[in-house]
């Protein structure tokens, strides 16, 4: 069985008002406008809320496992480095962005909006990056919140096109509007540059 930090609804006040389909945060937590969808996979609308990670968010350190655990260990980064870089990049608020999703108030998925991917292919900015959820939690339009959410962000702070890399979630990126841009290989493996014009 997997185990799993439960973020209490004292650290995060989350308010829904359906009538504008956005919710509201307070405390240690900036949230997102998330618009409620009509249709998301198997029929379900998407039970998530995404905010954005302020400095000293508990969550931080679930995102940077989660980074680390999907992303960064076989690049040979360490938890710490993981978690420091991601404390960082919160810290900042210069426009950078790490995203959380939340179910009932358990983590269920993250995302950042970042000018430089780690190991880039391509001299390209700004990029959609480390997009994951939880397995438990797939198969429900999380994701989509999350790509979402950084699309809507990156338009707030005045972008006009947005990047990224995948291997494996290209199905997913088509049907939120991305298109290809290129195909590669890079250290053995089949990427695919993907852009979409906000």
């Amino acid at each position: 069985m997997r185990s799993c930090t439960v973020i209490t609804t004292e650290r995060i006040l989350l308010q829904f008002d359906a009538g504008e389909g956005r919710c509201g945060a307070a405390s240690a937590y900036r949230a997102l406008s998330v618009p409620l969808r009509a249709c998301y996979p198997r029929g379900m609308h998407s039970p998530a809320r995404v905010i954005r990670l302020a400095p000293g968010a508990e969550a931080i350190a679930i995102c940077a496992r989660w980074r680390h655990d999907a992303f960064l260990k076989e690049l040979d980064y360490s938890y710490e480095g993981a978690l420091r870089q991601l404390d960082e990049l919160v810290a900042r608020q210069d426009g950078e962005a790490a995203l959380l999703a939340e179910v009932d108030g358990v983590p269920a998925g993250t995302c950042l909006y970042v000018r430089d991917e780690l190991e880039p292919h391509h001299d390209l900015t700004p990029w959609l990056a480390g997009l994951y959820v939880a397995p438990e939690f797939r198969g429900r339009g999380v994701a989509r919140d999350l790509v979402a959410a950084i699309e809507r962000h990156a338009g707030s702070v005045g972008c006009r096109r947005l990047y990224l890399y995948t291997v494996t979630a290209e199905g997913l990126y088509v049907k939120c509007g991305w298109a290809i841009a290129e195909r590669f290989d890079w250290g053995g493996a089949p990427f695919v540059l993907m852009q979409k014009d906000l």
